[in-house]
């Protein structure tokens, strides 16, 4: 009997080391890309869905791929020409003019382009990260999830994606939890809950920001040494003319002399459960218990006509950052 108790306790034994072997470490895949405005691009939810089409593309092919694939809601055009189009730029470059949302349509550097063309109906472009967080046999929340966004490695952009500045899984982050059936749950805007929810796989795109040209209630009170509160910024007052082109390459001057060459860095850090903490300023505080890490950067360029102008401007760093 005692010889029976010990053979099965060291099946038993060998069983849990096969699954412990089989639960690797979490990992993060990080992009970096060009996006349209969040706020009134018609290509916005087709440049999601593309963005991740392409991080699928890149995760050797899970066996749930084909159910997120399938959960994505609106396809882009793959002509290189249209904003929904992806495109990565991690560990390369982007320009100022592609940092930069403004209230009249632009795109590029371009103030009210061609209103038939595919820019027409765009308001400026972001720099964004995209990533995919695989647990890899562990489950994890999102509400763990960090990522600090720094230029020139001041931080930016810092916070865990927990109900307090995130809220729950949409177009944008979609989550898939692996069943013991082997059938796959997807969390995304048709199937929601909160990033406290323990998933397989996640993904991540569209985080990011810009600085915001701001024009005010109409398009002749161009208010580019304003934010979109109406506080002044540093550098830029009295600097508007009222021609729309001519105030926007002013403003490209001015950051370009701030932030030409300088590093864009997108950090991504993923705790143990419980790991969301904030300092006394809402500053997230990095997890003690790292699972994973992920990171990409690229470099910011400045505009060739911008070269001989000169100006400052404080930097409105706007993220998709909601709080409670």
């Amino acid at each position: 009997m005692k010889r029976v108790i010990l053979v099965c306790f060291l099946l038993a034994f060998v069983a849990m080391l096969g699954a412990v072997a089989n639960a690797q470490a979490p990992t993060i895949t990080v992009d970096a890309a060009v996006s349209p405005n969040v706020f009134d691009s018609p290509n916005w939810n087709a440049w999601v869905s593309n963005s991740i089409d392409s991080l699928l593309a890149s995760n050797g092919n899970q066996p749930w791929d084909n159910a997120v694939y399938n959960a994505i809601q609106q396809y882009g055009p793959t002509d290189p020409s249209s904003p929904a189009y992806y495109q990565s730029i991690a560990g390369g470059t982007a320009t100022i003019a592609q940092t930069i949302v403004s209230t009249p349509p632009s795109w590029n550097g371009v103030v009210n382009p061609d209103p038939n063309g595919p820019y027409g109906q765009e308001y400026g472009s972001r720099v964004v990260s995209n990533v995919e967080v695989d647990g890899n046999g562990t489950m994890f929340a999102l509400s763990d999830l960090m990522v600090n966004a720094t230029i020139d490695g001041v931080s930016e952009m810092n916070w865990y994606f927990d109900g307090m500045n995130y809220g729950d899984y949409n177009n944008m982050v979609v989550g898939v939890i692996n069943n013991p059936d082997h059938s796959y749950t997807i969390l995304d805007m048709n199937n929601p809950a909160n990033t406290d929810t323990m998933v397989n796989e996640a993904f991540l795109v569209g985080t990011g920001g810009g600085y915001w040209w701001f024009t005010g209630d109409n398009a002749t009170d161009v208010g580019i040494n304003t934010d979109v509160y109406g506080n002044p910024l540093p550098g830029l007052s009295g600097a508007y003319t009222g021609n729309l082109q001519q105030d926007y390459n002013t403003l490209l001057a001015s950051v370009s002399s701030l932030y030409s060459g300088a590093p864009l860095e997108f950090d991504w850090t993923l705790g143990a459960a419980g790991s969301t903490a904030y300092d006394a300023n809402n500053n997230a505080i990095p997890p003690t218990d790292v699972l994973a890490t992920g990171s990409t950067s690229l470099t910011l360029l400045p505009e060739p006509s911008c070269f001989a102008l000169v100006g400052g401007l404080g930097l409105l760093w706007l993220a998709r950052r909601r709080r409670a």
